[in-house]
């Protein structure tokens, strides 16, 4: 009996020490943006966007948090932009989550080889008994003899390629679907560059300045290996007194140029890319509630060069709204875009 108490005792000691130890809890595994591993099921969200925004971080660390998220359930929607508008979150980062999901939307290829063995040939079709009186018929072709082959594509156009639902909008061109898709558009901003600069007597002195874009890289890329088609949707005339849509009058108003990065910025050069422009599709009109017999023209803009990795920008100058496009804001507009070599 009396082992048998002490044996009781030594148990309820156990007991009453491991009710007052404290419970130390496994730490949760931190992923590499920061996040908690495990703290949402949905992955990178709106919400996600908003606290980084408040947090005060800069724009081009969003976008690559955004980028390299493991999953994101982003809420593109009208109803999901505009909350972001009204939560403060800059049109650049907004465009940069648009593109993101196009990018992540385009099918994947398909990873089955293609079967190098020739399809075999079908044994030819008995022929019907013959009649006892056979109508006569026209020869067959000889079964070597190919079908005909279809007339080439035009040169400089692409298969299936869309055309822009908004007017006045510089997009990519998806090589793999065809699909207009978002650029970045930018602000370009200025900085005076040393102090006035003298222009001898009588005349006033100047100041010069250096033009730049915010964040050091675009997150809208093309890869150096494919083809840059620029893609863009403009109006015919409205009058007598406005231009044609044509692609020698877009020559005089749309602008490629390369960027150089320093100091995490993008600053304009006077390195311009000439572009080959072109028409595709077809005139569509009725898009101008106002005047329904203007037409609507989609044309592509190509790079006369194979364009190097780097920075650029796409802008419009000295554009008419009235005469040319559809957005009152047209002659300012700037998109900008990287090419990279992955």
């Amino acid at each position: 009996m009396r082992r048998s108490a002490s044996l009781a005792a030594v148990l309820v000691t156990l007991v009453v020490s491991g009710v007052g130890a404290p419970v130390v809890a496994a730490p949760r595994e931190i992923s590499a943006g920061g996040a908690l591993q495990g703290a949402t099921s949905t992955g990178m969200t709106n919400q996600d966007v908003v606290k980084m925004v408040g947090a005060g971080l800069a724009e081009d660390v969003i976008v690559t948090a955004i980028r390299q998220a493991a999953r994101r359930s982003l809420d593109l929607t009208p109803t999901g932009l505009i909350e972001l508008k009204l939560a403060k979150v800059p049109d650049s980062i907004i465009r940069a989550m648009q593109a993101i999901e196009a990018e992540t939307a385009k099918p994947a290829p398909d990873p089955r080889p293609a079967d190098p063995r020739p399809p075999a040939m079908s044994a030819p079709a008995a022929s019907p008994p013959a009649s006892p009186r056979p109508a006569p018929a026209a020869p067959a072709p000889p079964p070597s003899m190919p079908a005909a082959a279809p007339p080439p594509a035009p040169s400089g156009t692409m298969a299936m390629l869309q055309e822009p639902a908004i007017l006045g909008e510089v997009f990519g061109i998806s090589m793999t679907t065809g699909a207009p898709t978002p650029l970045e558009r930018v602000r370009m901003r200025d900085a005076k560059v040393g102090g006035p600069r003298s222009q001898g007597a009588f005349r006033p002195s100047v100041q010069d300045y250096s033009f730049y874009f915010e964040g050091a890289a675009s997150p809208a890329t093309f890869k150096a290996s494919d083809t840059v088609v620029l893609a863009v949707r403009m109006f015919g005339a409205a009058d007598r007194w406005s231009k044609d849509a044509t692609p020698a009058e877009v020559q005089k108003h749309v602008v490629l140029t390369r960027l150089q990065v320093a100091e995490g910025r993008r600053y304009l050069t006077k390195v311009d890319v000439p572009l080959d422009i072109e028409t595709y599709g077809k005139p569509t009109p009725g898009m101008d509630s106002r005047k329904p017999e203007r037409v609507a023209v989609s044309f592509q803009m190509k790079p006369r060069t194979p364009l190097v990795p780097g920075e650029y920008v796409v802008y419009m100058a000295g554009v008419q709204s009235s005469a040319f496009v559809s957005n009152a804001n047209a002659g300012g507009e700037r998109w900008a875009f990287s090419v990279v070599d992955r």
